[in-house]
């Protein structure tokens, strides 16, 4: 399941933007971006949109029963005081971090604990427009079936063109929902890769510069080869995958940072324009500032333009903050652009 989804990540993205390329030809009248992305905007609630709705409603519950205070103080704290006195948020925090224990997770598994669920939610409790949001949450769903209907008559479209555009509702929420996936089956394998890691006496990370073929051979062995110990020593120092002409080539070491070298020119640092894709059509004017992990995203300013290669969750107060959000997934130009 773990390969499997990794295998699919990429495949949504591809078909909705390949679809949207061709609208002109498939539909009976061409709608605008604004009008195309309200028409295939899934009614159903993505993963990380049901989290957000847990997690608000549970501010909702601190505002209504005035426990401001309570959550001024440390997790540590908030954590006993709840248990004992209020066991019902106390529950609805812990069930809460086990439901979305997925959510922050990455490739080196660091799931949500309560300690987490406390931040987030002492940072809403100080973000007037938490209890707006839920309200816009709870009635998300009346106003995108309004928005499709008018959308509709709008532009006159048949029963044909009513399936296509199911169709690529349909795809877009495998989009939304694909990252969701990939975050839980890195949780939900990581117990397996910690068991082999210990029978191999390696850890989790060099464990997992191996192939599966590689893994379960040395599993087999009793132990890691030598000649894999090397190529996980390479892969951790320097590593590159290629695919040309329907071929994959893979480099490691001296011969991956080489060829990068020879390849791959460096930025240039006098780079004045970057393009991505922005999270909401607009303009703004502001000091940009680049997202690479998300501890970097207690450094965004009030009105700065947020430019990152991901929208994981833990951007969404930076975001708040931002004057507009660009997408970019040109990694190897953003790291010469500095903060």
């Amino acid at each position: 399941l773990f390969r499997i989804k990794f295998g699919v990540y990429g495949f949504p993205k591809i078909i909705d933007e390949a679809f949207a390329n061709l609208l002109a030809e498939i539909l009976v009248a061409t709608p605008s971006k604004e009008d195309y992305a309200l028409l295939v905007e899934n009614i159903e609630l993505s993963e990380y949109q049901k989290e957000r709705l847990s997690h608000l409603k549970i501010v909702k519950k601190i505002i209504d029963n005035n426990l401001h205070s309570l959550f001024e103080e440390t997790p540590q704290e908030i954590i006993e005081k709840t248990g004992r006195f209020y066991p019902g948020l106390y529950h609805r925090l812990e069930k809460h971090t086990q439901n979305f224990a997925w959510l922050n997770t990455g490739h080196h598994v660091q799931p949500m604990n309560i300690d987490r669920t406390i931040l987030a939610v002492k940072n809403s409790l100080k973000d007037g427009d938490a209890l707006t949001e839920l309200e816009n949450l709870l009635e998300r769903n009346k106003k995108i079936i309004s928005a499709h209907d008018q959308l509709i008559k709008k532009y006159q479209f048949n029963a044909k063109d009513l399936k296509i555009i199911e169709f690529l509702r349909q795809i877009n929420h495998y989009s939304e929902t694909r990252k969701a996936g990939m975050s839980k089956a890195v949780l939900w394998s990581y117990p397996l890769f910690q068991e082999i890691a210990e029978r191999l006496n390696t850890d989790v990370v060099s464990l997992r510069q191996l192939t599966a073929k590689q893994i379960i051979a040395s599993l087999y062995a009793g132990s890691i080869h030598p000649k894999h110990q090397i190529i996980i020593e390479k892969r951790l120092e320097y590593y590159l995958c290629l695919l040309h002409q329907d071929k994959i080539y893979e480099l490691s070491g001296d011969e991956a940072k080489k060829y990068f070298e020879k390849h791959f020119s460096p930025a240039d640092k006098n780079i004045t324009e970057i393009k991505g894709t922005i999270a909401q059509p607009g303009k703004a004017t502001g000091k940009a500032r680049l997202i690479l992990i998300e501890h970097q995203v207690e450094k965004l300013q009030e009105g700065e333009i947020l430019i990152s290669s991901m929208t994981d969750p833990q951007m969404l107060p930076a975001m708040k903050k931002a004057a507009i959000c660009v997408y970019l997934n040109q990694i190897a130009i953003m790291e010469n652009l500095g903060g």
